[in-house]
């Protein structure tokens, strides 16, 4: 699968969260995290089927699950406020 991203221009903008040399998520980065990372992501990019690209590219499943937990709940991921200013 070829992902072809603006995001190669915004690696530097996501320290902590996202590795410089590629897209791999940094350490300490839960699955929860990841799962509002691949929403917030989605969003700033326009990608429509995020769930099932984010999934093979960082090797997690069911990160929509995982995000529907936090979207019924209201209680966001630690970190997130952090997060949205990296991606904005």
């Amino acid at each position: 699968m070829e992902i072809n991203f603006e995001w190669k221009n915004h690696v530097g903008g996501f320290a902590g969260v996202i590795v410089a040399d590629g897209y791999a998520l940094a350490e300490g980065v839960s699955a929860n995290q990841a799962a509002y990372i691949a929403d917030r992501m989605a969003e700033r990019l326009n990608i429509k089927k995020k769930w099932k690209l984010f999934q093979l590219l960082w090797g997690i499943p069911n990160l929509g699950q995982l995000a529907g937990t936090w979207q019924q709940t209201g209680k966001l991921p630690p970190r997130s406020s952090e997060i949205d200013k990296l991606i904005k």
